[in-house]
């Protein structure tokens, strides 16, 4: 069939990222229309090779290179042009400023169509259509996608922070309606029925031209469950450890400095734009990791303020639910743990979202321990290196050794002490102490938040309530 590039058409004979994302994003800030790819600029059609791989960087651009969240405006197929295969993308009009997400709120970043072209949009033209389709509305007016909402889990961390609740006046207690009687979106954040994309992305590179290669997807019930289950993979999987013995003592290199990542995350999650319908993520490259979510800061407070650790939160009432379940506290202190570990310019600012950039620790991203040979069979040498058995089983004996050594030494110890006193990082410890207690080694003394750990006494049966176990 003939084709002829239009306003609401173009032709692509191959893949190009970013050519592509600022097609897309024109189409999105105007009428909408359709890309084939396959197809020369005159409308012949020559097929593509690498149908497959090039689907997936399509997917991967409309996914994570292009802000707001474009996919369910855009619809990619295969299909036949005078019986040659190419690839179809079908893009819809969007109904706010779309932009190249690198780029941001900027010309080269901005585009609309000119007739057959795309032409960047003027910084005029970006400050007036980005103040336009910028919602008035907060969490706490936004009416819930979902009408019936049950709130199970965010009741679990009532529970344990001690916050008596009551049954019948639940939705008034939490602020969980808007004045119509529906609920509104911060009741979707904490219920049950929360569902949306948070994801962990990983790049192969050290910058946003980097390939995806990984994705690991949250976000299935309770913000709150959703930030300790992110925080629990990225201990668990992520934060590499480099151990290793100089001259006879222990030294650990971390990937990154697990504060620095928890107060990033506790952050974006607390302090997101949730109401544009956009959601925290982290991506991973090969040097450093991004935690990046939605909402200017500087808009509510000055750059000094923001890093001297001045709270004034986008969602106050969330923020005030956080603190009551212990996920925060009010001392604003989170900012300046950042700085302090990494410097202010870890903290990237633009129009719509806030980047928080951590580079990784190049002591343990260097597999070969340095003073020690490489072929000491202790070690592992270059290719057993921290992954060998020194870190799987030894590294964890220590651990377990420490605590214990500690807590017989000092009566009464909290979590928090063994972690400053062993060197362990504290949810390293705390799951050390559950096992400790599983085997009988220490008992809990009084409550989770209030209580300590100790050595059980000869003849002490460790299960018993009155030691508070």
């Amino acid at each position: 069939m003939p084709l002829n590039e239009n306003d609401r058409t173009e032709f692509k004979e191959s893949f190009d990222h970013e050519d592509f994302e600022a097609g897309v994003v024109s189409f999105l800030n105007e009428e909408g229309g359709t890309i084939y790819f396959g197809v020369t600029n005159k409308g012949v059609s020559k097929g593509l090779e690498g149908i497959d791989k090039t689907m997936l960087s399509i997917s991967e651009s409309l996914l994570d290179r292009i802000s707001p969240d474009c996919s369910e405006l855009t619809f990619v197929r295969e299909d036949q042009v005078d019986g040659v295969k190419v690839i179809r993308v079908d893009v819809k009009k969007g109904y706010r400023l779309f932009h190249i997400k690198k780029y941001g709120h900027s010309p080269k970043g901005c585009y609309r169509r000119f007739g057959s072209r795309r032409k960047s949009m003027t910084q005029d033209e970006i400050d007036r259509r980005y103040i336009a389709g910028v919602p008035s509305e907060t969490i706490m007016e936004k009416k819930s996608p979902k009408s019936k909402l049950t709130f199970s889990i965010f009741k679990i961390y009532l529970d344990s922070a001690k916050v008596a609740f009551d049954s019948a006046s639940f939705d008034e207690d939490f602020s969980l309606r808007r004045e119509d009687g529906a609920y509104n979106y911060m009741a979707y954040l904490l219920s049950d029925q929360f569902d949306e994309s948070i994801k962990v992305a990983r790049f192969r590179g050290k910058g946003d031209s980097g390939d995806l290669v990984m994705r690991k997807e949250f976000g299935k019930g309770c913000i709150f469950k959703v930030f300790y289950d992110l925080l629990d993979y990225m201990d668990s999987v992520e934060r590499r450890v480099r151990t290793y013995f100089d001259k006879g003592l222990r030294r650990d290199e971390y990937l990154y400095d697990e504060g620095a990542f928890v107060e990033a995350w506790k952050n974006a999650v607390l302090h997101n734009s949730y109401h544009i319908g956009q959601f925290p993520q982290v991506y991973l490259y090969d040097d450093h990791l991004e935690v990046m979510s939605h909402g200017d800061p500087l808009r509510r407070m000055s750059k000094e303020e923001f890093l001297r650790g001045k709270s004034k939160p986008l969602n106050e009432t969330l923020m005030k639910i956080a603190i009551n379940v212990d996920l925060t506290d009010q001392t604003g202190k989170g900012n300046k743990d950042i700085v302090k570990a990494y410097g202010s310019s870890v903290f990237e600012f633009s129009e719509n979202f806030l980047t928080v950039r951590i580079p990784y620790n190049p002591l343990a991203l260097d597999m070969t321990p340095p003073n020690v040979p490489i072929n000491d069979p202790v070690n592992g040498g270059v290719n057993g290196g921290v992954n060998g058995g020194v870190n799987d089983g030894k590294a964890e004996n220590d651990d377990f050794e420490a605590i214990v050594s500690f807590v017989s030494d000092n009566g009464g110890a909290t979590s928090a002490e063994i972690a400053m006193a062993t060197g362990v990082p504290r949810r390293t410890v705390e799951r050390r102490l559950a096992s400790l207690k599983k085997d009988g080694r220490l008992i809990r003394v009084g409550s989770d938040k209030s209580g300590h750990w100790e050595i059980p006494k000869k003849g002490m049966k460790t299960g018993s309530k009155k030691n508070g176990v």
